[in-house]
C-alpha cells in the first residue's frame, strides 16, 4: 500500500482506496513505470530482424541477376578503361563527348576474359572541327581489372 496525493484535494490517500476520504474524488492509481527492455533481448530481436531482411534480400536474386550485375560491372570498368586511353591520346581531351546510348560491348571469349568495347564519341579535331568518331578498345582482363590491348579510332 503506498500514498498519493489526490489530484482534487491533495491530501493523502491510499492507492488501495477507491475514492478520497476528504473529498469524494476517484483516486487516480499512478501507472506503474514500465520496465526497460533487457538488452540481450534487444540485441537479439535487432539481430533476429536483420537476418529476415538480409535472407529474404539474397533469395530475391537469381543465380542471372547476379550474373548480369557481375556482367555489368565488368563492361563498366572495362569502358572506363577504354575512355581513359582515347581521351589521353585525344587533341583536346575536355571537348570529348560520349555517345553513350550507342556504345556496344562484347565478349570475345566463353570465359569473358577478353572484350571489344565500342564507343561512339564527338570530339574536336586537330582544326578545332568536332567531328564524330569511334573508339574500338581490345581489352583483357587480368586478376579483377582490365587493360588495354588495342585502341583504334575509326571515323
Amino acid at each position: 500500500m503506498a500514498l498519493v496525493k489526490c489530484h482534487e484535494c491533495g491530501k493523502d490517500v491510499s492507492t488501495e482506496a477507491k475514492v478520497c476520504p476528504s473529498c469524494g474524488a476517484k483516486v487516480v492509481k499512478p501507472k506503474e513505470p514500465k520496465k526497460p527492455m533487457s538488452p540481450i533481448i534487444k540485441y537479439s530481436l535487432l539481430g533476429v530482424v536483420g537476418f529476415i531482411f538480409i535472407n529474404t534480400y539474397l533469395q530475391s536474386q537469381s543465380p542471372e541477376d547476379v550474373e548480369a550485375k557481375a556482367n555489368h560491372e565488368n563492361i563498366g570498368m572495362a569502358e572506363v578503361v577504354c575512355k581513359m586511353a582515347f581521351e589521353k591520346n585525344a587533341k583536346n581531351p575536355d571537348s570529348v563527348d560520349w555517345i553513350r546510348a550507342e556504345r556496344q560491348f562484347q565478349f570475345t571469349n566463353a570465359e569473358k576474359t577478353t572484350a571489344i568495347s565500342t564507343q561512339p564519341v564527338r570530339a574536336k579535331n586537330s582544326f578545332n572541327a568536332t567531328v564524330k568518331s569511334v573508339a574500338v578498345c581490345e581489352l583483357e582482363k587480368k586478376g579483377d581489372k582490365w587493360e588495354l590491348v588495342s585502341i583504334k579510332e575509326q571515323k
